[in-house]
């Protein structure tokens, strides 16, 4: 049987390579008595917010290391989706989409994306 920490290292590979369906069948493999773990809770918790596009909801106050490296591929990947798909999108959204606190950071952001 796989340690809690093993499972919670599995599923940010997944969520860090953009593998969102990957994490979410791993977690149902999970077996239950280690889904308590609050570590392993917190790493789902991400999981599922990006599985649901919960933008609010995907950045976790205080991230550990491993949680910060998934969420600094998440918002590569978000800010690159919204380059392609967006021609002007407002700071607030932007900064909800990608959880930039700074109104300077989402700024440089766009400017860095082309974004207006």
């Amino acid at each position: 049987e796989l340690s809690p920490d093993t499972y919670k290292f599995l599923l940010a590979a997944h969520l860090f390579k953009g593998e969102c369906d990957e994490a979410r069948l791993l977690w149902l493999r999970v077996p239950p008595p280690l889904k308590t773990n609050t570590e392993l809770q917190r790493m789902w918790s991400i999981a599922r917010a990006i599985l649901l596009e919960d933008h609010a909801n995907v950045y976790t106050p205080s991230p550990n290391p491993l949680e910060q490296l998934v969420l600094s591929s998440y918002r590569r990947r978000t800010l690159h989706t919204i380059s392609v798909t967006y021609k002007s999108i407002s700071l607030t959204e932007l900064q909800t989409m990608t959880g930039l606190a700074s109104r300077e950071s989402a700024r440089e952001n766009c400017r860095q994306f082309r974004l207006e």
